[in-house]
């Protein structure tokens, strides 16, 4: 239960059937007396005209769209980003609310699909292909811009905007030339550093926001409300962006408050997703995040548990727990064997645990002695040196890691933090 609007993600699933209307599953949208209204601003991609594709791609008419997709994949993303703003300036319009959250993940796809024709032409870019496709990145931003613009309008001088991201994005030399062949392997692309910038009432004009993460966006919304932080949220109210803030107010947690907060209820049945799925996978297979599992729906559902147990992992990991990522990545590697990546976690794994022999040997029989060595796999390797105090041993493998990977922030910062 929610005193207010939600459209989930799922309303990009929407369909329009020529027999049957509006295709909408339950629970895309709540209230459900609103689905009927807001279903029909659903973007299609086959509305998608000319006129609107040439900002983006000029020669989209020598695209042979039998055997290139890309002007699909394009169609898919730019109808799903209309279908966002359209949504939410129809509920900006509607009248009062006190809160509006909108995310967009369109500069992220439009980003996996077509960074790589982005100037400077990359080296393993085809000319023909960074002629036809080297706009559209430049054109998704422009684009951003004026849906932005809009919402800006619409929100009023005396809203208080913040507008965050969750990670960047490679554009310049860093742009990888090769992606891991693994489900997380596009991720490669992004930067560790996303933004944050904030504006009108309440925010010091001018500041600079320091050291600001994902946790830190819902206190500080909180904080601006006039309503307490949970002491058991991970992250801090962002005080320094704010002008004359007032003191910070926590309660110990907001699940233990009563009242509706939009949980749902403990034997609430789950809605079917089968169709959003299935949109999801399209984009997922079209950007390369995944391989197309194919009919094969046990191997895909296997791979899932696999995926998941793994990110679990990672967060384990992340988080000082190793003792806890240990046993699942020892499932993992006996499962699959020969994914590299699975090893690699293990290896830092043993690092953290404080078990060098069996990290080092995981190290050696991935890469033995040999000069292609990875950086990360460097840096591993330079851990285990400083652990067991061959500092020197630790400095040459973070040296070759810094000629191989030059400006790697994680190389460069290992090196200085051994200097001191």
């Amino acid at each position: 239960p929610v005193l207010g609007n939600i459209v989930t993600n799922g309303f990009n699933g929407i369909r329009c059937d020529p027999e049957h209307g509006w295709q909408v599953r339950p629970g895309t949208i709540h209230p459900e007396c609103r689905t009927a209204e807001l279903a029909r601003l659903r973007v299609l991609p086959e509305e998608i005209v000319p006129e609107q594709i040439l900002p983006f791609i000029p020669d989209a008419a020598r695209i042979d769209q039998v055997s290139d997709k890309r002007l699909r994949t394009f169609c898919d993303l730019l109808s799903d980003c209309a279908s966002i703003q359209a949504v939410t300036t129809k509920l900006l319009e509607d009248g009062d609310w006190d809160l509006t959250a909108v995310y967009f993940d369109s500069i992220d796809h439009f980003c996996h699909g077509f960074m790589n024709y982005h100037p400077p032409q990359m080296a393993n870019v085809p000319e023909e292909d960074f002629a036809i496709y080297r706009e559209v990145i430049r054109g998704a931003y422009q684009f951003h811009d004026m849906l932005l613009q809009r919402q800006l309008q619409l929100a009023g001088p005396d809203t208080t905007v913040i507008l965050c991201s969750d990670h960047g994005f490679q554009s310049g030399e860093r742009r990888p030339l090769a992606m891991p062949r693994e489900p997380a392997g596009p991720a490669v692309w992004h930067r560790h550093y996303g933004i944050v910038v904030m504006a009108g009432p309440g925010i010091q004009q001018g500041a600079t926001i320091e050291g600001a993460c994902l946790p830190d966006i819902a206190p500080t919304i909180l904080h601006l409300l006039g309503l307490p932080a949970g002491a058991d949220m991970d992250g801090r109210i962002l005080t320094g962006a704010l002008a004359d803030p007032a003191p910070p107010c926590t309660i110990p947690s907001w699940d233990a408050e009563p009242g509706d907060c939009g949980m749902r209820a403990e034997k609430a049945p789950l809605a079917d997703s089968s169709d959003n799925d299935d949109h999801l996978l399209h984009h997922f297979v079209a950007l390369g995040y995944i391989d197309d599992p194919g009919p094969d729906k046990e191997r895909a559902a296997e791979s899932c548990r696999i995926e998941l147990d793994y990110n679990l992992a990672r967060v384990y990991l992340s988080t000082h727990r190793s003792a806890e990522a240990l046993p699942l990545l020892t499932k993992i590697v006996h499962a699959r064997p020969w994914e590299v990546r699975f090893w690699n976690a293990l290896a830092h794994c043993c690092l953290k645990q404080g078990y060098y022999d069996q990290a080092g040997s995981i190290l050696r029989n991935l890469y033995g002695q040999n000069g292609k060595t990875p950086s990360g796999a460097r840096l591993l390797h330079a851990g285990i040196c400083e652990a067991i105090g061959q500092r020197a041993e630790a400095l040459e493998h973070l040296s070759a890691a810094a000629l191989s990977d030059p400006g790697n922030p994680e190389v460069l910062t290992a090196i200085g933090r051994l200097h001191t």
